[in-house]
């Protein structure tokens, strides 16, 4: 199965570094002209399905991306960006960006520990493998989220820490599920 996963659009709180999480923060202008841009670089793919976020930022995304091929969109919890509980709405540099993202630590202040947040998201990606006769799926989710799933794929940076991975907003990228 080819995975097209899509980071949503930019927030006024992306363009500020305030770290969201579960805060339902929407798209900005330059959010909105990003997900059209990831429409169009997406404009030949094939997919069949469409599995979002359910928070508003990544379910805009969506549909946007989705508006012409109007194929099924399914909304799920466990494509959230993850709980950082007294971390949620501090602005980087205010707090440890990498203690926030080392597996290790694996701290949750409050909120979702890391090995709970990926956990959650790679239970999502072994569900996704028992979908029948599907071949082509576009996730849109998070920035968060894209760590786990590429560390599902590609194994967990331990020595550097997952706060060496980074995705931009509206990024496209590809894996394959088998």
């Amino acid at each position: 199965m080819k995975l097209y996963v899509v980071r949503h659009g930019e927030t006024d709180w992306n363009r500020i570094d305030r770290l969201q999480g579960n805060h339902d923060v929407p798209l900005n202008e330059k959010g909105l002209e990003q997900a059209n841009e990831a429409r169009e670089a997406l404009k030949d793919c094939e997919y069949e399905v469409v599995f979002s976020s359910p928070l508003v930022r990544a379910a805009d995304t969506a549909r946007i991306i989705n508006e012409e091929k109007q194929k099924p969109i399914f909304f799920d919890p466990r494509l959230r960006e993850r709980n950082f509980g007294s971390r949620e709405g501090m602005v980087k540099g205010t707090y440890n960006y990498t203690e926030l993202w080392d597996y290790e630590k694996n701290l949750s202040y409050g909120g979702e520990s890391m090995k709970v947040f990926f956990e959650r998201v790679w239970d999502f990606l072994d569900d996704l493998k028992k979908l029948p006769s599907v071949e082509t799926v576009l996730l849109v989710c998070h920035g968060g989220t894209m760590r786990a799933i590429e560390s599902y794929f590609h194994g967990i940076r331990v020595a550097e820490g997952m706060a060496g991975f980074f995705s931009k907003n509206a990024e496209v990228r590809t894996y394959e599920l088998n």
